[in-house]
């Protein structure tokens, strides 16, 4: 494997891998799913991701990102999930199970860094209690 591809931590990967340490949530957090989109793997065709462990269709669900805190703003996320079907979801009524965070960089072409962040995923979607 080349440096570079060393350097590239695969952001769509559903599972844990010793390249790309994941790290969970803490369960006081307050993150409701708002809506959800096709995670797209080819924006030329359209194509939607598959979780490459799973086999399974990957799913971009936007969520919301409160605080207990008053001076902290709410914060819009995007968590990536794998299901079968379309997730079902209620704005501000679901919640995730499993919500784990990580990190990426894509290198730029002449070295360095061209993008660099957080990632969120979860293993499911869950009714929130109201």
């Amino acid at each position: 494997m080349s440096p570079t591809e060393l350097a590239i931590l695969d952001i769509g990967a559903m599972h844990h891998d010793e390249g790309n340490p994941m790290f969970k949530i803490d369960e006081s957090e307050d993150i409701r799913a708002l809506s959800f989109q096709p995670k797209i793997a080819d924006r030329k065709t359209g194509e939607q991701k598959i979780d490459r462990v799973s086999n399974l269709p990957v799913w971009s669900v936007t969520a919301l990102k409160m605080s207990d805190d008053p001076l902290e703003k709410p914060e819009l996320i995007t968590v990536s999930i794998t299901s079968r079907t379309e997730p079902e979801v209620v704005p501000l009524a679901t919640g995730f199970e499993g919500l784990e965070v990580g990190n990426y960089a894509i290198p730029g072409d002449g070295g360095g860094i061209q993008a660099a962040g957080l990632f969120f995923r979860a293993s499911a979607l869950v009714a929130l209690e109201a």
